[in-house]
């Protein structure tokens, strides 16, 4: 008996609570929203995202939900229209409570300065481009170039990546220049020359042999014999000497006018006997 009266008990309880479900539900439907409520994360970068801007924003575009019946409210209207924004990584937006509608605004987060077809942007680890403006200034690391469908600026992003979380790398590398896919440049704030890694894969053993030029090769042929470091091929680096004009001239690439360095044993190799005979 004791059972049969626990069943009927859930039974009714799960009844009450789901029509206490459906008439919240109309009652909310039928109020309207009274209060848009935004917050912005992360403001940092993006300091014009303001909820001021924002609430601007949507008045512009004839979604502010204020005043509006709840059951008319399209919070994935809202979010999309935001997502759009170039200013914007992400969106969200949802009724918090019966009367008020929630927008979380998250501004965009660049990773690089984006010089292309004669533009300057900012761009994110997704490939999004907001442009510059006065409105805000970000340092951060300055890549240039010829980009197409192809090959586009988030190739060189992996890459980017690794230069800044290395310190040496960070204060070494200036800026970036594509001129095509297979001859990428960086710009040392070293003076005298550029370093091409060639195509944007294997960058780490490429940016070790380069250090490694640096410590053993560089201060014993000198600073200013090269203009051109290529680093395209494994276990060689092949220099090119110093022809004079400015660095970011990047010249074509030239075969019949470079030095052919050994590989790198044998540079290390021929720096220890020098040094041993002096």
């Amino acid at each position: 008996m004791k059972k049969v009266i626990i069943y009927i008990s859930i039974i009714l309880l799960a009844a009450y609570m789901t029509a206490a479900f459906f008439y919240t539900e109309k009652l909310s439907a039928e109020e309207k929203c009274l209060d848009v409520s935004i917050s912005i994360a992360q403001r940092d970068s993006v300091n014009f995202v303001t909820p001021g801007f924002i609430a601007n924003e949507l008045a512009l575009m004839k979604l502010n939900p204020e005043g509006k019946f709840i059951k008319e409210i399209s919070t994935d209207s809202i979010e999309r229209a935001f997502k759009g924004k170039d200013y914007v990584e992400d969106a969200q937006c949802y009724i918090a409570g019966s009367n008020t509608v929630k927008i979380e605004i998250e501004p965009i987060k660049p990773v690089i300065r984006l010089f292309k077809n004669g533009k300057s942007y900012y761009m994110n680890r997704n490939g999004k481009l907001i442009k510059t403006d006065a409105r805000f200034f970000i340092d951060l690391p300055v890549v240039s170039g010829n980009f197409s469908g192809d090959f586009t600026p988030e190739r060189l992003l992996p890459m980017v990546s690794y230069i800044e979380s290395d310190p040496v790398l960070k204060n070494l590398v200036s800026a970036i220049e594509a001129k095509d896919s297979n001859n990428i440049f960086i710009i040392p704030n070293i003076a005298g020359h550029v370093v091409n890694m060639g195509t944007a894969d294997s960058y780490e053993s490429k940016f070790a042999k380069l250090m490694r030029m640096y410590r053993e090769v560089m201060p014993v042929k000198g600073w200013d014999t090269y203009d051109t470091l290529n680093l395209k091929w494994d276990h060689q680096i092949v220099a090119t000497k110093r022809r004079g004009g400015s660095r970011l001239n990047v010249a074509e690439y030239l075969p019949e006018e470079e030095e052919a360095a050994p590989d790198m044993e044998t540079v290390t190799t021929n720096i220890s006997t020098t040094k041993k005979a002096n």
